[in-house]
């Protein structure tokens, strides 16, 4: 990496270091440093985040949604979550069945699943203990309104989760292609591998026409 780009990603680290207000700033100076050379892996090594994370920062700060403007990244809250949701939320993750709660942090993002954990620590056995004492004593109306409680937030978190889960799937294709033209450069791949990323292509082309589908979009 060259001189000019370390300068950029060094102006990047201090703006991300101040917080999600800055993070616009950042993703000029990440995109300079790409400008001036540097590639994906490098500039997230640089910055000590992955490569999904940074390329997401950047798009979000380039997207004519955001037209230099935007002070939510795609990292914070979601604007659009009221009180009453986060209210709702806390409900449930203190009065749902373990089961239910547990089976809703399983559909979450690797990563999210993580922070999850590490903020809940050595605390879930003593949750897991009040869980049971209070079941004991629920009434079937309380359970009922629980279950529909429980379904909602888990309905309005998978549709929260999607944009961003999106995001990372673009990022993924978009290094796959950067990666592929690298080795189109200089003609290095065999017949054989051209096979092998042909066959993990398909799977991916079919899911998108059936996500096609289910979205009221013409099929191609």
């Amino acid at each position: 990496m060259n001189q000019s780009a370390e300068r950029h990603l060094a102006k990047a680290r201090d703006y991300l270091a101040r917080g999600d207000g800055w993070y616009e700033k950042a993703a000029v100076e990440m995109r300079a440093a790409k400008d001036d050379g540097a590639t994906w892996p490098e500039i997230a090594d640089a910055l000590e985040r992955g490569t999904t994370w940074v390329r997401t920062i950047v798009r979000w700060a380039e997207s004519p949604a955001n037209g230099g403007r935007a002070s939510v990244t795609p990292f914070a809250r979601e604007p659009g979550v009221t009180s009453e949701d986060r209210a709702a939320a806390k409900k449930t993750l203190r009065e749902a069945p373990l089961e239910q709660v547990e089976q809703i942090i399983s559909e979450l993002p690797r990563e999210r699943q993580r922070a999850v954990g590490a903020a809940a620590g050595h605390a879930y056995l003593g949750a897991r203990q009040q869980y049971d004492e209070e079941e004991s004593r629920m009434t079937p109306a309380q359970r009922k309104e629980r279950e529909a409680i429980t379904a909602e937030v888990g309905r309005q978190a998978r549709s929260m989760a999607a944009g961003f889960t999106s995001l990372g799937i673009v990022g993924h294709i978009e290094q796959a292609t950067e990666e592929l033209q690298e080795l189109n450069s200089d003609a290095s791949l065999t017949p054989e591998m051209i096979e092998q990323i042909e066959r993990a292509l398909k799977p991916l082309l079919v899911e998108l026409e059936v996500a096609k589908g289910l979205a009221g979009l013409e099929a191609s």
